[in-house]
């Protein structure tokens, strides 16, 4: 899958001691658009949640629909369904054997569902505390949280994802006094249902593209005013403008300032999502003369092809 970039802001300037004359790097912060983990056909569909209670989680019926219910409103809402379209179906592993050749086409028959999001082998680890102060008023609570993920196309007779979840839900309890473990671990569990329901969404969250903060480097010569307008065009998302400029600049005789100028014309095609030409101005860069970022932003544009 193609990915996406929006330029989010600049926020270190690395100059190089010595060399006032010589290449200068800048940093710029990207967000990346992450392709996801599974691209199911979830539009358009009739999805249910199936979530599979073990009988060693009976106590926790109701944590493990709000987990349910976290699952099925991230993907009313990267769907754009309404609240409800996605219903949540909690039943025992008594009820449903889900191993059985049938058992997924029997329910998906009973709910009226043909893509069925399945939850099963929840489970709750144990609370860990730790202090964030000497005088441990502040306490953090973490509990580990995993499930196994199998998603099923009633229509297509075949199960479109496995996958084993993890998550940890965390809380920061703050006291006017010192905070004994027992409490803090009583009160995480008191909000446990609720905080449970972000886990869902977290799980949910495979099934469609996260962005994620990047790093790309631009090179300037500072002592040149084409180089410096051309790297603010880039602040300023006027890639178009940068690139017109990189295009001149590339022409210099200075084996140095080509690949600079080329390495930057790279970084650009990479952000407007040209993926193929981002490469050759990297190879064009290389002959000119090799710097040691151009490997890491090869590997980062040709996993961004796929």
């Amino acid at each position: 899958m193609k990915r996406g970039y929006t330029l989010f802001i600049m926020i270190c300037l690395l100059l190089v001691a010595g060399q006032g004359c010589g290449p200068v790097p800048h940093y710029l912060t990207i967000e990346s658009k992450q392709g996801a983990k599974y691209e199911l056909p979830l539009q358009g569909r009739e999805v249910a949640v199936l979530m599979i209670q073990e009988e060693s989680m009976e106590k926790d019926s109701a944590v493990i629909a709000e987990l349910g219910t976290g699952v099925a409103e991230k993907i009313e809402q990267e769907c754009g369904y309404v609240w409800g379209d996605v219903p949540v179906f909690v039943m025992s592993d008594k009820e449903i054997n889900i191993s059985e050749p049938g058992a997924f086409d029997i329910f998906a028959l009973l709910s009226g569902s043909d893509i069925i999001v399945c939850i099963d082998s929840v489970s709750l680890g144990s609370y860990g505390v730790e202090y964030g102060d000497e005088m441990r008023y502040v306490a953090n609570v973490k509990l580990p949280v995993s499930a196994d993920l199998c998603v099923y196309d009633s229509k297509g007779l075949k199960v479109l994802a496995k996958h084993h979840l993890e998550d940890v839900v965390v809380w920061s309890i703050v006291g006017e006094r010192e905070i004994a473990r027992s409490k803090a671990v009583a009160k995480a569990n008191s909000v446990l249902k609720t905080s449970i329901k972000e886990v869902g969404s977290n799980f949910a969250s495979v099934f469609f593209p996260q962005w994620r903060e990047e790093q790309r480097m631009i090179i300037t010569y500072e002592n040149n005013q084409k180089w410096m307008a051309a790297y603010y065009n880039a602040v300023d998302f006027k890639w178009d403008e940068a690139i017109e400029k990189w295009l001149e600049l590339v022409k210099s005789p200075n084996l140095e300032k080509s690949a600079s100028a080329a390495y930057n014309l790279a970084v650009a095609c990479e952000i407007q999502g040209k993926y193929d030409v981002a490469l050759k101005w990297l190879d064009y860069a290389e002959s000119k003369c090799y710097f040691a970022q151009i490997p890491s932003l090869r590997e980062k544009i040709r996993a961004n092809q796929k």
